[in-house]
């Protein structure tokens, strides 16, 4: 007769995952598992005890009482369906069982017929076993049984995930040639770590050496520092760490690196040792190699100094050499010259002996580039010449090399292109702003995904509101979820809007006091969990002035989203924001602690599209918009940084007297009918694409199953290909929209083919072109932003 499989978790993939970072399966037997399942048997009365793991074909027995055997088919074992019970799985009677009955140990030998498993469930919620006792007899258990059976599994997996844990420590240990010890000084009881024993040449399963026999494998020129040492910290507990060599069994010397500290007992004495010990022949061996040739380079180089001191004073550009350690040990008169130096102030001195910090940072990058390219480079840095002023210079830089090819210097050559810079500064200055209209063109699919996701949820909260199903919680969510695309589409539209041009905005008298405090306030708290301490610094007097508050409140919150992000490296963050009144303008200071700016950036830092930031971090527009938004209001703002004190962002405004404020607006919404029992299958990368549309399509009735991208959305179809409608986003990670509907089109398993619609933010969409392969593929469009009446219109293709 043809046994029923038992079922498997839906989680079976992650659970099988689970079990496999055990490495039980197939394991020897073990006294500590033989041991619980022992007691298992007693506490429960049973003849026969199993501790079990269900793996992906077969049921592994890792310890058993009263029952042999190594495995089960996983069809045909009880405890595949005792991993789907949260608790106890008991069956009084297997043979009464029609899930059981004709398994093979309940229908003949043993004539098991009472059965109860308890899962074994990890801490990450995966049961990946059983821990079960069988009998040949009917019975239940009691529940003091059931509670003793529950605990027992408990320590079957902590006895696991503490052999796990020791497993990856050894592997760690070995991994990084790290060894520990511990020495108990009463008993004279020294016990080391598997990896301490490979660190000396030793057998890991041998016995710890004692004292006087461990000290013989300390190199002998070390061996009083290392008995010194020890002995010490055995008397007074202080913390060591020592440098010294050891001796393995076969002549081989290893350098190690020792840590150690006394344990004291509650009355302060100390009663026993411990430490680590690790293998650092390798870096050791290195350290040495280089002081060597660092030696030899010197003296070659030293070798060579007049004959390149003679070629450098005749070259009409600044040239100089260093060591791989970054010290000048050459200069030409150039360099001489344009810096005022002499040989005794520059040579044998390092770059941040000789230029500032950030100029200096910059050099001593470029030449570890050129150390470890081991070629020459191209640049353009920055240097501070005799008068104060900034200069730049195209550099070539290149390395020197030994007999062996060992990079022992690095020499440049700098030619002064401060002119030429000059001349790009400004060209670049006149053509930037040229270039907005079509960046901002690029932007239009951005705005349409969180404009769609906007619509959407308003509808979605306004459906539920006339079905009296919305509640506060439900509410709270929708809302948050449209500010934030409110906010991605105010970031980037309206940012470019009032960059470019603000005609569709007036100018009225208000108190600066209000959108600053505003600003402030509206992000004190946020910023304040995050650590950084927010102050305002306000006149008792208004602050009037001719502008717009939004637009300025769009400014304040740039500025200190600005100053947070700067501040997220320091210890202590803080952000001051001042406002005080002169005579005719008004000041307002947002100061940082921050890393600071480098002047090179400073120069850039209101260029649009300009960022320092990682991708989908920043938008580059920011401080360009505030730049624009200021300038309108006939004010100017600066920027004064130094590198590792902080930055202050200064803006003017002229001073004014009348007050304003904005008036409202109001909304519509749409009426649909229903479409009953359509089936449509969402396919977008959105998430919140996903649920606005798949929320309007069920509350027209019909029946939706979403999919993150074209991969996904052909394994439901798999699943089910009976869709009636397919919407699809056209740009997708993994497999994109076009993909996805080839597809669609040409599987085999679609014996009625949906029609199918893309979604898309209506820029660059040539579908309808007589040359697209996609025209005969797709049935229509859905541009971005949607509303319930265009996803109708859409589904009228499938009625």
């Amino acid at each position: 007769m043809k046994l029923k499989k038992p079922p498997r978790p839906q989680n079976d993939v992650q659970r099988l995952e689970e079990l496999n970072s055990f490495k039980i399966i197939d394991t020897p037997q073990e006294r500590e598992f033989d041991d619980l399942a022992n007691l298992a048997a007693a506490v429960t009365g049973c003849e026969c005890a199993i501790i079990s793991f269900v793996d992906k074909d077969k049921v592994w027995f890792k310890a058993m009482v009263g029952f042999e055997g190594k495995f089960a088919d996983r069809d045909e074992s009880i405890c595949s369906h005792a991993i789907m019970s949260d608790e106890i799985f008991e069956v009084n009677d297997l043979s009464l069982d029609e899930r059981f009955k004709d398994y093979t140990i309940v229908s003949g030998e043993p004539f098991y017929k009472f059965y109860a498993g308890v899962p074994l469930v990890t801490g990450t919620g995966y049961s990946i076993g059983t821990l079960c006792v069988l009998e040949r007899k009917k019975r239940k258990l009691s529940s003091s049984a059931k509670a003793a059976l529950k605990a027992i599994a408990r320590q079957i997996v902590f006895t696991l995930q503490a052999k796990k844990q020791r497993v990856e420590f050894e592997e760690s240990q070995k991994v990084a040639k790290i060894g520990n010890w511990h020495y108990e000084i009463n008993e004279k009881k020294i016990s080391w770590s598997k990896q301490l024993f490979v660190i000396f040449g030793l057998d890991p399963k041998g016995v710890e050496p004692q004292f006087e026999e461990h000290i013989k494998s300390i190199h002998p020129e070390d061996r009083e520092l290392w008995k010194t040492t020890v002995e010490k910290c055995s008397q007074d507990g202080e913390p060591y760490e020592i440098v010294f060599r050891g001796m393995r069994p076969n002549g081989e010397t290893v350098w190690l690196k020792a840590f150690g500290e006394g344990i004291k007992n509650s009355k302060g004495k100390i009663v026993s040792m411990g430490g680590t010990c690790q293998d650092i022949t390798k870096s050791k061996l290195l350290e040495l190699k280089n002081e060597e040739i660092r030696e030899v380079a010197r003296k070659q180089l030293e070798e060579q100094k007049r004959f390149l001191s003679n070629t450098l004073d005749n070259m009409p550009a600044v040239v100089y050499a260093k060591d791989v350690e970054g010290k000048f040990i050459a200069i030409n008169e150039v360099f001489r010259k344009l810096f005022k130096l002499t040989d005794e102030e520059v040579i044998g001195k390092t770059n941040h002996e000789v230029f500032p910090h950030e100029i200096a940072e910059a050099f001593r990058k470029n030449d570890l580039e050129i150390i470890k390219s081991k070629a020459v480079q191209e640049s353009e840095e920055l240097a501070i010449g005799s008068d104060g002023k900034r200069r730049a210079y195209y550099s070539l830089k290149f390395p020197y090399f030994d007999d062996e090819g060992n990079v022992i210097a690095t020499g440049g050559v700098s030619l002064d292109i401060t002119e030429k810079k000059e001349f790009e500064r400004q060209a670049f200055h006149n053509a930037k702003l040229a270039s907005i209209g079509e960046l901002a063109a690029g932007v239009g699919h951005e705005i349409n995904n969180p404009l769609t996701i906007v619509k959407g949820y308003a509808a979605s909260i306004l459906s539920r509101a006339e079905a009296g199903v919305l509640n506060n919680e439900i509410l709270k969510k929708y809302l948050e979820q449209i500010d934030k695309a409110s906010d991605r589409i105010a970031k980037i539209v309206q940012g470019l809007r009032n960059f470019s041009r603000f005609d569709d905005e007036g100018l009225a008298p208000i108190n600066l006091n209000e959108p600053l405090t505003e600003s402030v306030e509206m992000i004190r708290d946020i910023y304040g969990r995050s650590g950084v301490q927010l102050e305002l610094s306000l006149p008792d007097e208004p602050l009037i002035i001719h502008g717009n508050s939004g637009k300025l409140q769009q400014v304040f919150i740039n500025l200190l989203a600005n100053a947070k992000d700067a501040t997220k490296n320091q210890e202590e963050r803080s952000i001051l924001v001042n406002a005080e009144k002169t005579r005719d303008s008004i000041i307002l200071t947002f100061k940082d602690n921050g890393e600071g700016i480098s002047p090179e950036i400073q120069e850039r830092i209101f260029d649009p599209f300009f960022t320092t930031k990682e991708v989908n971090e920043g938008t580059g527009i920011g401080l360009s918009i505030s730049h624009t938004i200021i300038q309108e209001h006939g004010g100017q703002i600066r920027c004064e940084s130094i590198v590792g004190k902080g930055t202050s962002f200064i803006i003017e405004l002229p001073f004014l007297e009348k007050m304003h404020k904005p008036e409202g607006e109001e909304d519509v919404r749409p009426q649909l009918r229903k479409y009953k029992d359509l089936k449509a299958l969402v396919v977008d990368d959105e998430e919140g694409i996903r649920f606005v549309l798949s929320e309007m399509l069920v509350e027209m009735g019909v029946i939706v199953k979403c999919a993150a991208n074209g991969q996904e959305g052909m394994e439901i179809i798999e699943q089910n290909p009976k869709f009636d409608l397919i919407i699809s986003d056209m740009k997708m990670p993994i497999m994109d929209g076009p993909t996805f509907v080839k597809e669609v089109r040409k599987s085999k398993s679609i014996q009625n083919q949906p029609k199918i619609v893309f979604i898309t933010g209506g820029v660059n969409v040539d579908i309808e072109d007589e040359n697209n392969e996609l025209r005969d593929l797709v049935d229509g469009l859905l541009l971005k932003p949607f509303d319930k009446e265009k996803v109708a219109q859409v589904l009228n293709l499938a009625v």
